[in-house]
């Protein structure tokens, strides 16, 4: 028997708090505005192990990952030049739930 161990979820991420399974990892791709305030309490709020944040825009990734750092650390990041001869870059960012919190 082949036991599946994963599924994937696709969907607002502003409904993330109504989801009542666990989540090990949550993939964000912001607009260029950035993650909203709702977004960033319900991602705290649900405490996944791992949130892969996909950005076009540097100054908002700066200013989400400074409200995320409340309970995750950076673990990497990696600049694509997707938009040759332009200033647009996209950001791959992975986080991890500190240690402090995995223990919850």
């Amino acid at each position: 028997m082949n036991k599946q161990n994963n599924y994937y979820l696709l969907g607002d991420s502003t409904n993330i708090n109504k989801i009542k399974d666990k989540i090990d990892c949550i993939i964000v791709d912001p607009p260029r505005s950035g993650l909203s305030k709702k977004v960033i309490n319900n991602l705290l709020d649900k405490k996944c192990k791992r949130i892969v944040y996909v950005s076009c825009n540097p100054k908002t990734l700066y200013k989400d990952i400074k409200l995320l750092e409340e309970s995750y650390k950076v673990i990497s990041l990696t600049p694509f030049n997707m938009f040759p001869k332009t200033k647009h870059i996209e950001t791959v960012l992975l986080l991890e739930l500190n240690d402090n919190f995995n223990k919850c």
